[in-house]
């Protein structure tokens, strides 16, 4: 019985410093929990009186670049204080917009990455402003292309024309004188009553013709057979158009290339699908696309 009395006596002892030790714990844990509290308080606080002092620094920023921005003048910036809520007036008309990116280019030495994202030529032309589009339209006859020896091809590109598409303007990518148009853009019937919408122009040519780049530009595809195209190349030339080329008898270029305007990409040929008339179907396929859209080539070709 007296052994059993101190077991118990030593149990309950170190259940009792157990307990303690626990205890003493608990308060350790709850003194670390609140300084913990106290000092994200503490950070917090601090982040606030940043941001704070990052919308000033912001605002600050903001009004020293509307009074030195090159592409708007003073008078095209409303007082904030003078009306019932800020807002900015910009003079969007294109030669005013054309005339301050040119200063601003200048004065900031951006010729040159200017040039990769526009046709060099068209923007020496643009910086010089010479830019004429009326008069090109002019100069261009109607009626048979000299040196043809077969069908003559009629070309009303004034008729065609739109204001829109003339912001870039592209090259035949064939030689005048060697083709005629066999097929324009917009529908046409491809059976006894069937119509079709035709996306580009065909050029009709002899087999091995060259074809030239429309403009300068970087090679994205360089394939064959995709959807009836058969050998075809795509050019990108800026942010906003591309060409296509299609039903080459053999192709020069490949994917990633550089190309300049006139670079042989190409010859004529009659690779995928071709309807033709006559005993040999060799044509060019041209098209255009502004923004991923497919427009009339005649509306860009000079």
């Amino acid at each position: 019985m007296t052994l059993v009395l101190l077991l118990l006596g030593a149990e309950y002892y170190c259940l009792n410093k157990t307990a303690t030790k626990v205890l003493g714990l608990k308060e350790e844990y709850r003194s670390y929990v609140m300084a913990l509290k106290r000092a994200l308080r503490e950070k917090t606080r601090e982040t606030a009186k940043d941001e704070k002092s990052d919308v000033k620094k912001n605002a600050i920023d903001e009004e020293i670049v509307r009074k030195n921005s090159p592409f708007c003048s003073t008078n095209d910036w409303v007082d904030s204080e003078a009306q019932t809520s800020s807002f900015m007036v910009v003079n969007r008309e294109p030669q005013y917009l054309r005339d301050n990116a040119l200063a601003y280019a200048k004065q900031h030495d951006l010729d040159k990455l200017l040039t990769k994202m526009f046709d060099s030529q068209d923007w020496e032309r643009a910086s010089k402003k010479k830019i004429v589009v009326k008069q090109r339209v002019k100069k261009k006859k109607k009626g048979p292309i000299s040196g043809s020896s077969t069908r003559p091809a009629v070309f009303e590109e004034g008729a065609k024309a739109t204001k829109v598409d003339r912001d870039f303007l592209f090259s035949y990518p064939i030689e005048r004188s060697k083709f005629w148009l066999s097929s324009p853009f917009g529908p046409r019937k491809i059976g006894k009553n069937a119509w079709k919408f035709h996306y580009g122009v065909d050029m009709a040519a002899p087999r091995g013709t060259p074809v030239q780049a429309a403009a300068s530009g970087i090679v994205i595809e360089s394939s064959h057979n995709l959807k009836g195209y058969g050998n075809y190349v795509v050019i990108l030339h800026n942010h906003k158009y591309k060409t296509r080329y299609a039903h080459l008898h053999a192709r020069y270029v490949k994917c990633g290339q550089e190309v300049q305007r006139g670079t042989v990409i190409g010859s004529v040929g009659a690779t995928g699908n071709v309807v033709s008339r006559s005993k040999d179907g060799s044509h060019l396929h041209f098209e255009v696309y502004s923004f991923g859209r497919r427009i009339n080539p005649l509306s860009v070709l000079i």
